[in-house]
């Protein structure tokens, strides 16, 4: 529930309407059996909703304050083509404690390894903030594959230092536009060294060429 500041102008706006509507309209006061008992029951009842909403506020500015200090884990794909990793990150302000990640469907790295049996298996103990968690999954075009599932669930927990209770969180990632993207395939430094040893294979290919001429 949202409390707004305004909502403590209302116990000195309504006394202040309440002395001049004594002044103005006395033959009102008298009905009320005098201006005075009728504005103290006014400040008694103003008063207790003053402090109700005063409460509230102080409420809403501890949550806030404490919301803002908690950390925040937020996990997704990196998808540089042409490879895919899955990054987890603490872009918080304090530690996470005791972090889990269950992956759904389950994620397979390279066709062999179950993320969630391999390397999310044991819980992170301590994920301070700024940390960034990534591994590799796979090439980008087998990961993409139309084959593949477009949709994928991430549940975290975690606690932090001064709240034991965990938090569960879940990250819906959709796939879909990664997969009808456009994209132009960047040349790895692999890439780079295959195309160099194709090249002097050609070079060498060229000189035994000229030697032979020469040698005729």
């Amino acid at each position: 529930m949202k409390v707004s500041f305004s909502y403590l102008l209302v116990l000195p706006v309504l006394l202040v309407l309440t002395y001049l509507a004594g002044i103005f309209f006395p033959d009102l006061a008298e009905h009320l059996k005098g201006l005075e008992g009728f504005a103290s029951l006014l400040i008694v009842v103003l008063t207790a909703v003053y402090v109700f909403f005063t409460g509230l506020m102080v409420q809403q500015m501890i949550k806030a304050q404490a919301d803002e200090r908690r950390p925040y884990i937020i996990a997704d794909f990196n998808i540089q083509h042409p490879h895919v990793w899955f990054v987890v990150k603490n872009i918080g302000r304090l530690p996470a404690l005791n972090l889990t990640i269950i992956i759904d469907p389950e994620l397979i790295a390279l066709r062999k390894s179950n993320l969630s049996q391999k390397v999310f298996s044991t819980p992170f103990k301590f994920f301070p903030p700024g940390k960034e968690f990534r591994t590799f999954i796979n090439a980008a075009y087998d990961f993409l594959d139309e084959s593949q599932p477009d949709n994928y669930t991430i549940s975290i927990s975690y606690n932090w230092l001064g709240h034991k209770e965990f938090v569960a969180e879940e990250i819906h990632i959709n796939l879909d536009a990664y997969k009808h993207a456009i994209t132009v395939n960047q040349n790895t430094i692999h890439d780079l060294t295959n195309e160099l040893i194709a090249l002097k294979k050609e070079i060498s290919s060229i000189e035994g060429s000229i030697k032979k001429i020469a040698n005729r």
